[in-house]
């Protein structure tokens, strides 16, 4: 004879949670951000190469912490020998900016992506208070102000209130405790007869809509 296991299990949003069961989440989450790395990294990446390539060098290599824990470096190679003219010549065609901070408006003309206003402000900033610049120095200079930005993007990515927000965004569940649940697998499992959701004290029958 097969006896049916019959269970119940308790769903929890983020906000329903106790104090210790968001810790839990929240450092469960973190550890996971850590691993998986800067969440932009391919965007930004393609934006330094481009950056590069636009001045008419090469990126031969690079070895970027995003992480700020190690030493970040780039080997751009193939340098063309601009004149100054030449150099501000291509800066001023990487789009409108304000003329008191040099900031950009935002146009992303290299990928189409934020990173790209990194680079551009970091070298139209640079040349402006160094016009007799080596074409390198603007490149690099245009570098170390992505890199700072894409730093500071990762260390946001790990904090509480950019953790809370992802959690929200995929409509994550958890146990009492604060861990992940699975609610899928978990009720092909262990033959769940009744699933309850949790949300800010109100208890929410989703048995149906998880019926598998």
């Amino acid at each position: 004879m097969i006896h049916k296991i019959e269970t119940e299990i308790e769903l929890y949003d983020f906000d329903s949670l106790s104090k210790e069961a968001k810790e839990t989440a929240l450092n469960w989450f973190r550890d996971s951000e850590m691993e998986d790395g800067f969440a932009w990294d391919d965007e930004a990446l393609k934006s330094l190469k481009a950056f590069v390539e636009y001045f008419g060098a090469t990126l031969r290599n690079y070895s970027i912490d995003f992480s700020n824990s190690s030493y970040s470096s780039v080997d751009v190679d193939e340098i063309p020998k601009l004149t100054a003219i030449e150099q501000w010549k291509l800066v001023k065609k990487l789009g409108d900016y304000d003329k008191k901070t040099l900031r950009g408006t935002g146009e992303c003309l290299l990928t189409g992506v934020c990173f790209d206003e990194n680079l551009i402000d970091g070298a139209r900033i640079f040349i402006h208070d160094n016009p007799n610049c080596t074409t390198k120095e603007l490149i690099m200079a245009g570098y170390n102000s992505w890199l700072k930005a894409c730093q500071e993007d990762y260390e946001h990515q790990l904090t509480d209130e950019a953790l809370i927000e992802s959690i929200d965004a995929n409509d994550y569940y958890f146990d009492a405790e604060g861990y992940l649940m699975n609610v899928t697998n978990h009720v092909k499992d262990h033959k769940v007869y009744k699933t309850v959701l949790k949300l800010n004290g109100k208890e929410i029958d989703i048995t149906k809509q998880l019926a598998v």
